[in-house]
């Protein structure tokens, strides 16, 4: 049998065989790079030496942010407070444009799909919603994919301007007005690592978190998004700060179980060695009494008042314990019966005694009284009234909380928000009172008897009522009363 002639073809196909069975053996021993430098071809310019283009790094590529924020006070004062971001991240280098959409509807939506070309996106928000996070994660893979491609997006990073940390949080429930999601939606698990498994970046700080728009946190929060979009860091995790929120003990819900109750427990047994929490259970919970009890020592160590423990601050809270040195020696005892540092007239001195729903001796109302000092009793007064206005309104006729509980509870009527608001002046050194009338007409056209706090400021009584947000310190504008207004030194009922 002859022999087959080997054409030209048959030899070239013998050689391909022999190269593919050659090829992944090469490619297992050793790497791309190491194969890449055994050549010796000059580069060209912009170039490799692999003759490859030269790979784009945050220093050689201009880094650039697009800048959104949600509705946070009004749009003016958003956008002023974003200009302060702008200033701030264009003094890093960074230049950072303000987008347009910001503080209207659907605003991060409409970022995206307008982003500049290469750019980074980042959103601010002065509320955590589960919702919205789970909309944009979702619409980083459906139907905003194709505006991260066209726009070649280079990230997106949340700015929590919330005074709560993402960081450390177990669960974060839907919101009450929350009306775009599915009704089966409850909520997400560990929020922060839930946006992070996207790619997506978180910038927050547990400094100077109140009120929303403070100046003072806009170049810690900045430096975080310098770092990230600079290749720095991931998320800050890499920063001093970020360090500091390695792990964040905060006020929880009871129940929560997120947190590390052993380390709580000994959070609590330290504040008590301090002077701090005394008289309450040490159960691992940290609930009002114990951020109440926190806040206090930071005010009386001149610290920032946020009332969170990151590591630093769990440290010297515990070594002051150690030391035995944890509450100072002047001025700030919880153990004061009216704590305060502002002067009373002799003839008023009464309108600062405690009573049975005002329980101004009490140690969480001390607490939280010097953590809403300011540094006059106009300043003193504004705090508590935009404090107490935070709190929940609940319909039950006459005291039945005082002043303690209401504070605890976060919640309460008018009579009961009216003993806190009274014994948080009582404990601050200006009086307060209560007014009453049997006859009020309120805008929704319901009449019954009201009551509500009076503070003495510069001579004068200057009436408080925190159950609606039309009032204002001084001005009752909520309801017209239509009989006799009478005032008293303590509610009797």
């Amino acid at each position: 049998m002859k022999r087959p002639r080997r054409t030209l073809s048959g030899l070239l196909l013998a050689m391909l065989l022999t190269t593919s069975l050659v090829v992944p053996t090469l490619l297992e021993a050793a790497s791309p790079l190491s194969i890449l430098q055994g050549h010796t071809v000059k580069p060209a310019a912009g170039t490799t030496e692999a003759g490859a283009p030269a790979a784009e790094t945050p220093t050689a590529r201009q880094a650039r942010i697009f800048l959104n924020t949600d509705g946070l006070v009004s749009r003016s004062k958003d956008l002023a407070f974003m200009q302060l971001f702008k200033a701030e991240l264009e003094k890093r280098g960074i230049p950072t444009q303000i987008s347009p959409y910001g503080s209207g509807p659907n605003n991060h939506v409409l970022s995206i799909k307008n982003c500049p070309q290469g750019s980074w996106v980042v959103t601010a928000a002065s509320g955590i919603c589960a919702g919205t996070f789970r909309d944009m994660v979702l619409a980083r893979k459906g139907y905003l994919k194709s505006s991260w491609e066209k726009n070649q997006i280079a990230g997106l990073i949340f700015l929590n301007l919330s005074p709560h940390l993402l960081k450390g949080l177990g669960y974060l429930r839907r919101a009450w007005d929350d009306n775009f999601s599915p009704a089966s939606f409850r909520g997400i698990e560990n929020p922060y690592q839930y946006i992070r498994s996207v790619g997506y970046f978180v910038a927050e700080s547990a400094s100077y978190n109140k009120p929303e728009l403070n100046p003072k946190r806009v170049p810690i929060l900045a430096a975080q998004i310098a770092d990230i979009v600079l290749g720095r860091s991931e998320g800050g995790t890499e920063s001093a700060e970020a360090q500091e929120l390695s792990w964040i003990l905060q006020r929880v819900a009871q129940g929560d179980t997120s947190q590390d109750g052993a380390k709580v427990k000994e959070l609590q047994r330290a504040l008590q060695a301090c002077g701090y929490y005394r008289g309450y259970l040490v159960d691992g919970w940290f609930g009002p009494l114990t951020q109440q009890a926190v806040m206090a020592f930071q005010r009386d160590h001149r610290l920032n008042v946020s009332g969170y423990v990151g590591p630093s601050l769990f440290s010297y809270i515990r070594d002051k314990a150690r030391e035995g040195k944890g509450k100072p020696a002047t001025g700030t005892s919880g153990s004061s019966t009216t704590g305060g540092s502002f002067a009373c007239p002799d003839d008023l001195k009464s309108y600062l005694q405690a009573t049975s729903h005002c329980q101004v001796t009490n140690a969480a109302i001390q607490a939280k009284a010097r953590s809403l000092r300011g540094s006059t009793p106009a300043a003193t007064i504004a705090n508590v009234f935009r404090f107490a206005q935070s709190l929940g309104y609940r319909y039950y006729y006459n005291s039945q909380q005082g002043a303690a509980t209401t504070l605890a509870r976060g919640r309460g009527n008018c009579c009961d928000q009216a003993n806190l608001i009274v014994a948080l002046l009582r404990a601050n050194g200006i009086p307060g009172k209560y007014g009453h009338c049997t006859d009020c007409r309120f805008g929704s056209g319901l009449r019954c008897g009201h009551v509500w706090a009076y503070a003495w400021c510069d001579g004068k009584w200057l009436a408080l009522d925190s159950t609606s947000s039309k009032n204002r310190v001084g001005a009752l504008n909520s309801f017209t009363a239509l009989g006799t207004i009478r005032t008293y030194r303590e509610l009797s009922f």
